[in-house]
């Protein structure tokens, strides 16, 4: 592992003790402001429609003024957030700080760039995967010690304890090293990436998958607490197991071909949703947030299979158009979830399972089968199925 891979991985492990104390009480704590299931799952769509309209412009400035740059704002806008939030005295400020925290998520296609190109000997899929697999781990410990705090001190306080520990990972991402920056005669349009071959049948397919992987996901946390009678520690600790899925699934599927990783996080995500649905004991509860960390590899591998389609020197508006499909999916689901939860608090589950399904008849008829391309010091090979289509 190079000098710069390690400190971003601190930096992100670090970043996902802070996020982890909040992130999977999000529901909950909207719940307690007085925001309803549609609502909620409308505020988390506008969330991530915050994060859609960003990662292709992020992208591509990454590729004109470094990575370094664009992951350092993002950083320190996280660690805005994140105090933001914890002042809110009420719904709407706090949704205001909540949807600037996700416009942090610009920072996706940037780092993964900035990941990729610090991978020395290592394939872009196993960098990707390990470097977020560090973010995981900091999910791990953050999720039980939310819970722990949010039923002693309440939600609030988990917050501004989330700030400081974004402070302390932002002073490590000072310290990265720059990265070489292209030329305005390298970069190319979003319109000219778009058109190389394979990419907007891959990009069709990424969005309708992570998609289907995610829509069950947004209101897991309130079916859990409001139907199986789930308490806040309790869900902090399925917060950890989901972390762990997430570390073990990341390290084990990064190091096969991509197209199998991707397949196999269908497989086990389709196989969580089962599980959080028709369980009826922690201990099913435990599984099914283990086995949807698939989500997160599924997302990684998307990125890491995108790779072989442009040339490195447009890495970040390839994977900045990766992250906007994954941004939709963030925009779009929560607000579906949210309705069918309405309608029925366990109607995602069967809803999210069936796309599933679908999904993964199309990623394995549609993804090519080759591995990760190995790439020199020029352009990386292209996949050939792709050239083909």
């Amino acid at each position: 592992m190079t000098r710069d891979l390690r400190l971003i991985s601190i930096a992100l492990f670090m970043w996902g003790i802070g996020e982890g104390l909040f992130f999977y009480f999000q529901p909950i704590y909207l719940q307690q402001l007085g925001a309803d299931p549609v609502r909620i799952g409308a505020i988390l769509g506008l969330a991530g429609v915050a994060a859609v309209v960003t990662h292709i412009p992020a992208g591509s400035v990454s590729d004109r003024i470094g990575s370094k740059s664009a992951i350092i704002a993002s950083w320190v806008m996280g660690t805005v957030a994140a105090f933001l939030m914890f002042l809110a005295p009420s719904l709407v400020p706090f949704v205001a700080g909540l949807v600037i925290y996700y416009l942090t998520l610009f920072v996706m296609s940037p780092l993964s760039s900035y990941i990729s190109n610090s991978r020395g000997d290592w394939t872009s899929a196993r960098a990707l995967t390990t470097a977020f697999s560090s973010f995981s781990l900091g999910l791990i410990i953050g999720p039980a010690v939310g819970g722990g705090l949010a039923e002693s001190v309440g939600l609030r306080l988990v917050f501004a304890v989330s700030g400081v520990i974004f402070a302390l990972s932002t002073l490590l991402v000072l310290r990265l090293d720059p990265q070489p920056i292209s030329t305005e005669e390298d970069v190319q349009s979003a319109w000219r990436i778009l058109r190389q071959p394979g990419m907007a049948p891959f990009l069709g397919l990424v969005l309708v998958s992570l998609l289907a992987l995610s829509l069950s996901w947004p209101l897991t946390p309130n079916f859990l607490t409001n139907q199986r009678g789930i308490s806040l520690g309790l869900l902090g600790a399925l917060g950890s197991f989901n972390a762990l899925g997430v570390v073990v699934l990341n390290l084990s599927l990064g190091r096969i071909r991509p197209k199998l990783g991707f397949v196999l996080a269908h497989v086990l995500v389709g196989l969580s949703i089962a599980s959080l649905w028709m369980g009826s004991s922690v201990v099913w509860f435990g599984i099914g947030y283990f086995l949807a960390g698939g989500m997160r590899t599924a997302h990684a591998l998307a990125i890491a299979q995108s790779e072989p389609l442009v040339s490195r020197r447009n890495l970040g508006l390839a994977f900045g158009m990766v992250e906007t499909m994954n941004g939709s999916a963030m925009a779009i689901g929560p607000v579906i979830a949210g309705i069918l939860y309405d309608m029925k608090p366990w109607l995602p589950f069967p809803v999210g399972l069936s796309m599933v399904t679908v999904t993964l008849i199309l990623s394995l008829k549609l993804l090519p089968g080759g591995g990760q391309a190995k790439t020199t010091a020029g352009a990386p090979e292209v996949i050939p199925s792709l050239r083909r289509q």
